[in-house]
Formats: C-alpha cells, sequence, structure tokens
C-alpha cells in the first residue's frame, strides 16, 4: 500500500503519477487549476499595489498599506464624480445665476411674476424664480403673502407644509389640481440673499416628487445673485 500524499509508479504507463486527493478540492480527483495573473478578480488592483509598494521601498518612502491605497483611489473617484457631474448655472438676462436643466427654456408669458424655465420635452415641469429687492422682505413673509395672493387659489389646492429653516429659509410643499395637466407638485424656497428676498417655485406631476426635489434642490443651492454673491459662500 502506497502513504498517502506519495507519488504512485504506474506500471502500464510506467511512470510516477500524483494521488488522487478524492476529489475534496476540485471535485474531479486532479490538483486545483492554476489561476495565472490576469484571471482573478482584482488582479489589477493587486498588480498595481504590489508595483506600488515595490517602488516605495526602493525610494525608501514611507510604506503603504492596501487600506492607504484603496482609500486614495475612492477619493479619486469621488472626486471626479463630483466634477463630472457639477452643474452649470444659466445666467439669467435679469442678472441672476442658477442651475437649470439643459434643453429648458426660458419665459415670462404666462407666469404670475418672475421668470419661468418650461421642460422642451415635458411642458409640466416648470421652475420660476421671483424676487422682491425690499430689504425688509421676509422670506416666510414673502411666501405666505404669495400663498395668499394665489397659491391657494389653485383648484384643490392643499398644503403639505410650511416651514423655516435652521438657515433662515422658508419652505412650502402643496399639491393641486391644474386644469390641462392635471394633479400637480409644487416646491418652493423663500431665501435672503445681500439683501434682496428670493423665490424659487418648482412643479411638476404630483407623483413625481423625486425628481421635482432634484431640480429645485440643485436650482436653490446653486443661486447667485446679480452682484455674483451665491448661496453656496454665505
Amino acid at each position: 500500500m502506497v502513504a498517502p500524499g506519495k507519488a504512485e509508479w504506474d506500471v502500464q504507463g510506467q511512470r510516477w503519477k500524483q494521488p488522487s486527493t478524492g476529489g475534496l478540492l476540485t471535485g474531479e480527483g486532479g490538483p486545483p487549476p492554476r489561476h495565472p495573473w490576469g484571471r482573478l478578480p482584482g488582479d489589477r488592483i493587486l498588480r498595481a499595489t504590489a508595483a506600488t509598494v515595490a517602488a516605495v521601498l526602493l525610494i525608501g518612502g514611507p510604506v503603504l498599506t492596501v487600506a492607504d491605497l484603496v482609500q486614495a483611489l475612492n477619493e479619486k473617484t469621488e472626486a471626479d464624480s463630483t466634477e463630472e457631474t457639477a452643474p452649470e448655472r444659466y445666467e439669467d438676462p435679469e442678472g441672476f445665476a442658477l442651475y437649470v436643466p439643459e434643453g429648458w427654456d426660458r419665459s415670462t408669458e404666462g407666469t404670475e411674476a418672475g421668470v419661468a424655465y418650461i421642460s422642451d420635452r415635458d411642458e409640466r415641469y416648470l421652475l420660476q424664480v421671483m424676487w422682491d429687492e425690499s430689504p425688509l422682505a421676509l422670506p416666510r413673509q414673502m411666501l405666505e403673502e404669495w400663498v395668499r395672493g394665489g397659491g391657494s387659489r389653485k383648484d384643490g389646492y392643499e398644503e403639505i407644509r410650511l416651514e423655516e429653516t435652521s438657515g433662515g429659509d422658508a419652505e412650502l410643499e402643496y399639491v393641486y389640481d391644474h386644469p390641462v395637466h392635471g394633479p400637480r407638485r409644487g416646491m418652493v424656497t423663500a431665501f435672503t440673499l445681500a439683501g434682496s428676498t428670493y423665490m424659487v417655485l418648482s412643479v411638476g406631476p404630483e407623483e413625481d416628487r423625486d425628481a421635482i426635489a432634484e431640480v429645485h434642490e440643485e436650482a436653490v443651492s446653486s443661486f447667485c445673485d446679480a452682484d455674483g454673491t451665491c448661496r453656496e459662500d454665505v
């Protein structure tokens, strides 16, 4: 009897052969398959890591761990992603600038006040800017006056929330029924910037809250006045 793990002499083949593993490793009774570089998941990261560590050792610098390299790679990816997706501000003839989705058309017709931007693909989506240059105008006061002056008169108007933020902004969310476009949802933020009070309104189909909120948040956060003062800087 041959001891386990030792080679056996094949009388017919006149050669030594390795003993069977019983299928425990491969399921076929042979040795496990070898995986050359380039075929293992993550092999590029491993090779890059090895090359970087080797280079650091050669020049005598501090040795980086794999965790350090992965973290640096993630930070670079996040930075590239932020740079690629950062919105470009539209400079309105009225002087202010803000993010407006690409392809939306500017209009002052049919709006109660201010300037509107309407989607060229679906006119149910709208972004509107209104303002009051009086230094005495407060965000919540301006928003409440807008609601009393016409907002609450819309058919089926229902106020979901009206509140002040910790930063002094006033926010309103509401729904109503449009005679042509059907159920609608609106989001309004009123804020003060360099002595003037502005209101940014976003409207769309009632059920598409996420899309409305995305356009609204980008527009509000990117807003700059005619003097170049931006909300992100104050």
